[in-house]
């Protein structure tokens, strides 16, 4: 079976099966830090009476006012709220941010992530390959090429693809990550194609995509 044509099977099983999800971790909070209070000046002291000859006293200077501590504030948390797969289609914007996802093979490179929000409505999902001959690196991947592949499903049971035969697609990988903990992103484009026919094709626009190898 030619590269573009598993790219595709594995797509199909991905988008029509569904994805499990993750909960992304909210940003950490910032503390703030509190001023000191200024000292209180003295009050001048009293003149004394002249006497014969003498001289009138110095009345005495006002206390030094006190500086203010300089709090620190404190370092929030990394968000997490970046990682995902985000792009437009039409007036909808698409935001999968559950159960991001990186993968990397010998030769080929997925990301994938859903949204479910908590259970309470039928889950999307999405992914992103590309193939290359040889190691991934960061690149330029074009589904005419058979270098890249896209998966949708906007809810169970119904997906749309693109790749080497049908739609079209260009994914922009800045970094692929290749071990643990590293981190695959970039941006893509799409066309996709229902993929069991019938229906209007969807135009994905300012497509973007980050996520960790687990």
């Amino acid at each position: 079976m030619k590269p573009h044509a598993k790219l595709l099977t594995a797509l199909l099983a991905v988008v029509l099966g569904g994805a499990s999800c993750g909960s992304s971790s909210s940003e950490g909070t910032g503390g703030s830090g509190g001023g000191g209070a200024g000292g209180t000046g003295g009050a001048p002291a009293t003149g004394g009476a002249p006497g014969t000859g003498g001289t009138t006293a110095t009345g005495g200077s006002s206390g030094s006012g006190g500086s203010p501590d300089a709090g620190a504030a404190d370092t929030g948390s990394t968000s997490s709220s970046d990682f995902g797969i985000f792009a437009t289609n039409g007036t909808e914007m698409i935001a999968l941010t559950e159960g991001a996802t990186a993968t990397n093979g010998q030769s080929s490179a997925t990301v994938m992530a859903s949204f479910t929000n908590g259970g309470t409505m039928l889950p999307k999902s999405m992914t992103l390959s590309i193939l290359a001959n040889g190691a991934i690196g960061p690149g330029t991947f074009e589904c005419s090429k058979g270098g890249a592949g896209v998966g949708y499903a906007p809810m169970f049971g119904m997906g749309y693809v693109a790749s080497m035969s049908q739609g079209s697609c260009t994914i922009i990988a800045t970094s692929v990550g290749k071990n643990a903990g590293e981190i695959t992103e970039g941006t893509f484009t799409a066309t996709l194609v229902p993929s069991m026919g019938g229906g209007a094709n969807i135009t994905i626009t300012n497509g973007r995509f980050k996520a960790k190898i687990k």
